[in-house]
């Protein structure tokens, strides 16, 4: 690990103006998303204690939402497997 006081001579100023890489990005990237610098990359923190990834001081984000469809799939399966697993109690109380 960097100790602090030698992470005091960067310029951080000139960090986020050289923050993306001047390369073409490829075809079938969203409009908009850039390759990142190789100083841009000093952008990137990890907190210590969460492990939570930061950009630029602004903490980095993901979410996944299931669809309808799959929030459907997803209470089906639960619910089979529940009422298989109570049907399997029933039985092995009765003795089966």
């Amino acid at each position: 690990m960097v100790p602090k006081q030698q992470t005091q001579n960067i310029d951080w100023e000139a960090m986020r103006r050289m923050k993306v890489s001047d390369a073409i990005p490829p075809g079938d990237w969203p409009d908009r998303v850039v390759p990142i610098s190789i100083s841009g990359l000093t952008l990137f923190g990890i907190h210590k204690d969460t492990g939570d990834v930061y950009w630029d001081g602004h903490r980095i984000e993901t979410t996944i939402r299931l669809s309808g469809r799959d929030r459907f799939l997803a209470a089906l399966v639960a619910f089979s497997t529940a009422s298989m697993a109570i049907v399997d109690l029933l039985r092995y109380a009765w003795g089966e």
